[in-house]
């Protein structure tokens, strides 16, 4: 980076021109294009499989705040008897 930071072309300013930016941007472009090579549309077997796995943990994490709902008005309940 350096090297390339030393090639540079200088503005009046005092400033790298667009070659500074550029150099920023080309490796992260590089990296997404090879990412979105890499990635394919899922066939129907991987879709219902993920599909069945994400509603499973909604419906696991719904049922865990129902318990812990249905524990916590008992509790509310006797702490509203002890103040009488």
């Amino acid at each position: 980076m350096c090297k390339d930071f030393q090639q540079m072309s200088w503005g009046p300013s005092g400033r790298p021109k667009f070659d500074f930016m550029v150099l920023l941007t080309v490796p992260f472009i590089t990296d997404g294009l090879r990412f979105f090579k890499r990635c394919h549309k899922p066939d129907r077997r991987e879709f219902k499989r993920t599909a069945v796995a994400a509603g499973v943990g909604i419906l696991l994490m719904g049922l865990v705040g129902y318990i812990v709902k249905l524990l916590q008005i008992p509790l509310i309940l006797s702490s509203y008897q002890n103040e009488k």
